[in-house]
Protein backbone atom coordinates (compact mmCIF):
# COMPACT_ATOMS: atom_id res chain seq x y z
CA UNK A 1 0.00 0.00 0.00
CA UNK A 2 2.87 2.37 0.75
CA UNK A 3 4.32 1.71 -2.71
CA UNK A 4 0.94 2.59 -4.25
CA UNK A 5 0.77 5.79 -2.24
CA UNK A 6 4.24 6.86 -3.43
CA UNK A 7 3.26 6.04 -7.03
CA UNK A 8 0.19 8.28 -6.93
CA UNK A 9 2.13 11.05 -5.15
CA UNK A 10 4.85 10.93 -7.83
CA UNK A 11 2.20 10.96 -10.60
CA UNK A 12 0.43 13.97 -9.00
CA UNK A 13 3.68 15.95 -8.69
CA UNK A 14 4.70 15.12 -12.27
CA UNK A 15 1.29 16.12 -13.62
CA UNK A 16 1.26 19.34 -11.58
CA UNK A 17 4.74 20.35 -12.75
CA UNK A 18 3.79 19.66 -16.35
CA UNK A 19 0.63 21.76 -16.08
CA UNK A 20 2.54 24.54 -14.35
CA UNK A 21 5.18 24.58 -17.12
CA UNK A 22 2.53 24.47 -19.84
CA UNK A 23 0.79 27.38 -18.14
CA UNK A 24 4.03 29.37 -18.18
CA UNK A 25 4.57 28.56 -21.86
CA UNK A 26 1.00 29.56 -22.72
CA UNK A 27 1.39 32.78 -20.74
CA UNK A 28 4.56 33.57 -22.63
CA UNK A 29 2.98 32.92 -26.00
CA UNK A 30 -0.22 34.84 -25.15
CA UNK A 31 1.66 38.05 -24.44
CA UNK A 32 0.73 39.14 -27.99
CA UNK A 33 -2.64 40.12 -29.39
CA UNK A 34 -4.26 41.49 -32.52
CA UNK A 35 -4.00 45.26 -32.90
CA UNK A 36 -5.88 47.58 -35.24
CA UNK A 37 -2.45 48.17 -36.79
CA UNK A 38 -0.67 45.42 -38.71
CA UNK A 39 2.61 45.77 -36.84
CA UNK A 40 4.60 43.84 -39.45
CA UNK A 41 4.07 46.64 -41.99
CA UNK A 42 2.78 49.77 -40.23
CA UNK A 43 5.28 52.46 -39.16
CA UNK A 44 7.90 51.16 -41.58
CA UNK A 45 8.97 51.55 -45.19
CA UNK A 46 6.12 49.16 -46.10
CA UNK A 47 3.75 52.10 -45.62
CA UNK A 48 5.11 53.40 -48.92
CA UNK A 49 3.92 50.31 -50.83
CA UNK A 50 0.60 51.64 -52.10
CA UNK A 51 -0.24 48.52 -54.10
CA UNK A 52 -0.10 46.49 -50.88
CA UNK A 53 -2.04 48.63 -48.33
CA UNK A 54 -1.94 46.00 -45.59
CA UNK A 55 -1.33 48.49 -42.77
CA UNK A 56 -4.37 47.48 -40.70
CA UNK A 57 -5.97 44.27 -39.48
CA UNK A 58 -9.29 43.99 -41.29
CA UNK A 59 -10.76 41.66 -38.65
CA UNK A 60 -10.29 44.31 -35.95
CA UNK A 61 -11.73 47.01 -38.21
CA UNK A 62 -14.76 44.84 -38.98
CA UNK A 63 -15.30 43.76 -35.37
CA UNK A 64 -15.27 47.38 -34.17
CA UNK A 65 -17.24 48.72 -37.13
CA UNK A 66 -14.53 51.24 -37.95
CA UNK A 67 -15.41 53.40 -40.94
CA UNK A 68 -12.57 55.93 -40.83
CA UNK A 69 -9.29 56.55 -39.01
CA UNK A 70 -7.88 60.07 -38.87
CA UNK A 71 -4.16 60.20 -38.18
CA UNK A 72 -2.20 63.35 -37.34
CA UNK A 73 1.61 63.22 -37.38
CA UNK A 74 3.77 65.65 -35.43
CA UNK A 75 7.56 65.98 -35.62
CA UNK A 76 9.37 67.82 -32.85
CA UNK A 77 12.43 69.96 -33.59
CA UNK A 78 14.81 71.73 -31.21
CA UNK A 79 12.82 74.93 -31.75
CA UNK A 80 9.62 73.10 -30.85
CA UNK A 81 11.14 71.98 -27.56
CA UNK A 82 11.85 75.61 -26.67
CA UNK A 83 8.21 76.50 -27.25
CA UNK A 84 6.56 73.26 -26.22
CA UNK A 85 3.16 74.83 -25.51
CA UNK A 86 2.43 75.08 -29.25
CA UNK A 87 3.56 71.71 -30.58
CA UNK A 88 0.30 69.95 -29.74
CA UNK A 89 -1.61 72.21 -32.15
CA UNK A 90 0.40 72.06 -35.37
CA UNK A 91 0.61 68.69 -37.16
CA UNK A 92 3.04 68.28 -40.04
CA UNK A 93 0.92 65.69 -41.86
CA UNK A 94 -2.57 64.21 -41.69
CA UNK A 95 -3.82 60.94 -43.12
CA UNK A 96 -7.44 59.85 -43.33
CA UNK A 97 -8.09 56.16 -44.03
CA UNK A 98 -11.51 54.92 -45.21
CA UNK A 99 -12.75 51.31 -44.88
CA UNK A 100 -15.79 49.31 -45.93
CA UNK A 101 -17.87 47.27 -43.49
CA UNK A 102 -15.66 44.21 -43.98
CA UNK A 103 -12.57 46.14 -42.88
CA UNK A 104 -11.12 46.44 -46.39
CA UNK A 105 -9.34 49.71 -47.06
CA UNK A 106 -11.02 51.93 -49.69
CA UNK A 107 -8.83 55.03 -49.78
CA UNK A 108 -6.37 57.25 -47.95
CA UNK A 109 -6.17 61.04 -48.14
CA UNK A 110 -2.83 62.65 -47.22
CA UNK A 111 -2.33 66.35 -46.53
CA UNK A 112 1.08 67.94 -46.00
CA UNK A 113 1.24 70.98 -43.72
CA UNK A 114 3.70 73.76 -42.92
CA UNK A 115 3.02 76.34 -40.19
CA UNK A 116 -0.53 75.02 -40.05
CA UNK A 117 -1.02 75.71 -43.77
CA UNK A 118 -1.69 72.95 -46.29
CA UNK A 119 1.05 72.83 -48.93
CA UNK A 120 0.01 69.66 -50.75
CA UNK A 121 -2.69 67.01 -50.86
CA UNK A 122 -2.94 63.63 -52.51
CA UNK A 123 -5.45 60.78 -52.31
CA UNK A 124 -5.17 57.13 -53.29
CA UNK A 125 -8.22 54.99 -54.06
CA UNK A 126 -7.79 51.22 -53.70
CA UNK A 127 -9.59 48.47 -55.59
CA UNK A 128 -9.06 44.83 -54.50
CA UNK A 129 -7.82 42.29 -57.04
CA UNK A 130 -7.99 38.51 -57.09
CA UNK A 131 -4.48 38.44 -55.60
CA UNK A 132 -4.52 38.57 -51.78
CA UNK A 133 -3.04 41.81 -50.36
CA UNK A 134 -2.65 43.33 -53.87
CA UNK A 135 -4.76 46.34 -54.93
CA UNK A 136 -5.00 48.50 -58.00
CA UNK A 137 -4.43 52.17 -57.15
CA UNK A 138 -5.87 55.40 -58.53
CA UNK A 139 -4.04 58.62 -57.65
CA UNK A 140 -5.86 61.93 -57.14
CA UNK A 141 -3.84 65.10 -56.54
CA UNK A 142 -5.14 68.41 -55.18
CA UNK A 143 -5.58 71.21 -57.72
CA UNK A 144 -3.24 73.59 -55.89
CA UNK A 145 -0.09 71.61 -56.67
CA UNK A 146 1.76 70.39 -59.72
CA UNK A 147 0.89 66.72 -60.23
CA UNK A 148 4.22 65.56 -61.66
CA UNK A 149 6.27 67.52 -59.12
CA UNK A 150 4.34 66.21 -56.13
CA UNK A 151 4.37 62.59 -57.31
CA UNK A 152 8.11 62.80 -57.96
CA UNK A 153 8.83 64.08 -54.45
CA UNK A 154 6.66 61.58 -52.58
CA UNK A 155 8.24 58.34 -51.26
CA UNK A 156 5.31 56.13 -52.30
CA UNK A 157 5.71 53.18 -54.66
CA UNK A 158 3.22 51.50 -56.95
CA UNK A 159 3.66 48.05 -58.47
CA UNK A 160 2.13 46.39 -61.54
CA UNK A 161 1.83 42.62 -61.90
CA UNK A 162 3.87 41.23 -64.80
CA UNK A 163 3.89 37.47 -64.09
CA UNK A 164 2.15 35.00 -61.82
CA UNK A 165 2.46 31.27 -61.27
CA UNK A 166 2.00 28.72 -58.52
CA UNK A 167 5.62 29.26 -57.54
CA UNK A 168 5.50 33.05 -57.15
CA UNK A 169 4.65 36.48 -58.53
CA UNK A 170 6.69 39.28 -60.05
CA UNK A 171 5.73 42.97 -60.03
CA UNK A 172 7.44 45.96 -61.58
CA UNK A 173 7.86 49.15 -59.58
CA UNK A 174 6.43 51.92 -61.74
CA UNK A 175 8.82 54.62 -60.56
CA UNK A 176 12.14 52.76 -61.06
CA UNK A 177 11.43 49.73 -63.23
CA UNK A 178 12.92 47.43 -60.58
CA UNK A 179 11.19 44.16 -59.86
CA UNK A 180 9.49 42.91 -56.71
CA UNK A 181 9.41 39.11 -56.48
CA UNK A 182 7.00 37.54 -53.97
CA UNK A 183 7.31 33.90 -52.99
CA UNK A 184 4.43 32.54 -50.88
CA UNK A 185 5.14 28.80 -51.05
CA UNK A 186 7.40 27.72 -48.18
CA UNK A 187 9.06 24.93 -50.19
CA UNK A 188 10.61 27.50 -52.56
CA UNK A 189 12.08 29.78 -49.87
CA UNK A 190 15.66 28.57 -50.44
CA UNK A 191 18.13 30.86 -52.26
CA UNK A 192 18.69 28.43 -55.14
CA UNK A 193 14.94 28.09 -55.76
CA UNK A 194 14.52 31.88 -55.67
CA UNK A 195 17.35 32.29 -58.16
CA UNK A 196 16.09 29.63 -60.58
CA UNK A 197 12.49 30.90 -60.52
CA UNK A 198 12.99 34.69 -60.55
CA UNK A 199 16.56 35.27 -61.84
CA UNK A 200 16.67 38.47 -59.74
CA UNK A 201 18.99 41.43 -60.28
CA UNK A 202 20.72 43.14 -57.32
CA UNK A 203 18.23 46.04 -57.55
CA UNK A 204 15.24 43.68 -57.29
CA UNK A 205 13.53 42.97 -53.99
CA UNK A 206 12.60 39.50 -52.76
CA UNK A 207 9.73 38.89 -50.33
CA UNK A 208 9.18 35.49 -48.74
CA UNK A 209 5.63 35.17 -47.45
CA UNK A 210 2.59 37.38 -48.02
CA UNK A 211 3.00 41.19 -47.91
CA UNK A 212 0.67 41.24 -44.91
CA UNK A 213 2.82 38.72 -43.09
CA UNK A 214 6.33 38.67 -44.48
CA UNK A 215 8.88 36.14 -43.30
CA UNK A 216 11.87 37.72 -45.02
CA UNK A 217 12.62 40.67 -47.31
CA UNK A 218 15.98 41.21 -49.00
CA UNK A 219 18.02 42.01 -52.10
CA UNK A 220 20.39 39.52 -53.70
CA UNK A 221 24.02 40.16 -54.61
CA UNK A 222 24.37 36.78 -56.29
CA UNK A 223 22.83 33.34 -55.84
CA UNK A 224 23.72 32.96 -52.17
CA UNK A 225 24.82 36.41 -50.97
CA UNK A 226 22.13 38.78 -49.70
CA UNK A 227 21.89 42.44 -48.69
CA UNK A 228 19.35 44.71 -46.98
CA UNK A 229 17.97 41.68 -45.14
CA UNK A 230 14.81 42.02 -43.04
CA UNK A 231 13.75 39.05 -40.88
CA UNK A 232 10.27 38.86 -39.33
CA UNK A 233 9.29 36.68 -36.37
CA UNK A 234 5.84 35.89 -35.01
CA UNK A 235 4.29 34.21 -32.00
CA UNK A 236 2.77 30.76 -32.27
CA UNK A 237 -0.59 32.50 -32.87
CA UNK A 238 0.86 34.59 -35.68
CA UNK A 239 1.27 37.96 -33.96
CA UNK A 240 4.35 40.07 -34.81
CA UNK A 241 7.23 39.86 -32.32
CA UNK A 242 10.40 41.21 -33.96
CA UNK A 243 11.65 42.73 -37.20
CA UNK A 244 15.41 42.57 -37.63
CA UNK A 245 17.39 44.38 -40.30
CA UNK A 246 21.07 43.73 -40.94
CA UNK A 247 23.19 46.04 -43.06
CA UNK A 248 26.89 46.03 -42.14
CA UNK A 249 28.08 47.44 -39.81
CA UNK A 250 24.68 48.04 -38.20
CA UNK A 251 21.95 45.75 -36.93
CA UNK A 252 18.53 47.23 -36.26
CA UNK A 253 15.92 45.30 -34.34
CA UNK A 254 12.30 46.20 -33.64
CA UNK A 255 10.57 44.60 -30.65
CA UNK A 256 6.77 44.81 -30.62
CA UNK A 257 5.57 45.27 -27.03
CA UNK A 258 2.38 44.01 -25.37
CA UNK A 259 0.75 44.60 -21.98
CA UNK A 260 -0.46 41.96 -19.53
CA UNK A 261 -3.85 41.95 -21.27
CA UNK A 262 -2.22 40.94 -24.58
CA UNK A 263 -2.77 44.35 -26.17
CA UNK A 264 -0.11 45.91 -28.38
CA UNK A 265 1.18 49.00 -26.58
CA UNK A 266 4.10 50.02 -28.80
CA UNK A 267 7.44 48.99 -30.22
CA UNK A 268 11.14 49.58 -29.60
CA UNK A 269 13.67 50.18 -32.37
CA UNK A 270 17.20 49.38 -31.18
CA UNK A 271 20.45 49.88 -33.11
CA UNK A 272 23.57 47.77 -32.57
CA UNK A 273 27.03 47.72 -34.12
CA UNK A 274 29.15 44.59 -33.82
CA UNK A 275 26.93 43.48 -30.94
CA UNK A 276 27.25 46.73 -28.98
CA UNK A 277 24.09 48.71 -28.23
CA UNK A 278 24.12 52.23 -29.69
CA UNK A 279 20.69 53.81 -29.30
CA UNK A 280 16.96 53.11 -29.15
CA UNK A 281 13.71 54.79 -30.13
CA UNK A 282 10.74 53.76 -28.01
CA UNK A 283 7.21 54.20 -29.33
CA UNK A 284 4.33 53.99 -26.86
CA UNK A 285 0.60 53.74 -27.64
CA UNK A 286 -2.05 55.25 -25.41
CA UNK A 287 -5.21 53.12 -25.69
CA UNK A 288 -8.84 54.09 -25.13
CA UNK A 289 -11.44 52.00 -23.28
CA UNK A 290 -12.02 49.88 -26.39
CA UNK A 291 -8.32 49.12 -26.63
CA UNK A 292 -7.85 51.27 -29.75
CA UNK A 293 -4.74 53.50 -29.97
CA UNK A 294 -5.52 57.20 -29.64
CA UNK A 295 -1.95 58.49 -29.37
CA UNK A 296 1.61 57.40 -30.03
CA UNK A 297 4.64 59.02 -28.41
CA UNK A 298 8.16 58.42 -29.74
CA UNK A 299 11.19 58.84 -27.49
CA UNK A 300 14.87 58.66 -28.36
CA UNK A 301 16.94 57.03 -25.66
CA UNK A 302 20.69 57.47 -25.39
CA UNK A 303 22.29 56.50 -22.11
CA UNK A 304 20.00 57.76 -19.35
CA UNK A 305 18.55 60.52 -21.50
CA UNK A 306 15.03 60.13 -22.96
CA UNK A 307 13.73 62.80 -25.36
CA UNK A 308 10.37 62.89 -27.13
CA UNK A 309 11.03 63.37 -30.84
CA UNK A 310 7.60 62.82 -32.42
CA UNK A 311 4.03 61.85 -31.70
CA UNK A 312 0.84 60.89 -33.53
CA UNK A 313 -2.86 61.12 -32.72
CA UNK A 314 -5.72 58.90 -33.93
CA UNK A 315 -9.48 59.47 -34.12
CA UNK A 316 -12.14 57.00 -35.28
CA UNK A 317 -15.52 57.13 -37.00
CA UNK A 318 -17.77 54.10 -36.82
CA UNK A 319 -20.59 52.58 -38.86
CA UNK A 320 -23.76 53.35 -36.91
CA UNK A 321 -25.28 49.87 -37.13
CA UNK A 322 -22.18 48.33 -35.54
CA UNK A 323 -22.08 50.53 -32.47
Amino acid sequence: MLRGLWFWLFFFLLFSCKNEQEGKDDLKENKAGLSVFNMSSMFSESENWLSFPVWFNDSVLKMNGIKEIRRRVYHISINDLEDSDDIEDIPRETRVYHFDRQGTIKSVEIAFLFDDQEIGRVAYVFTPTDIPNYFSVKTIVGEQVNYNELIRELPFKQHNLISRSKKGMTFVEMETGNHLHIMTDLKYFGPLSVDSIFHPHPEDLIVLGRPAKMKKKYNVVNKVHESNVHLFSYTRDGFPMTIERSEFPFNNKRFVTYDKNSRCVGYIDSTFSEGAFLTAITSEFKLNEQGLPVKQNRFKESGKRKTRIAFEEYEYDFYETNR
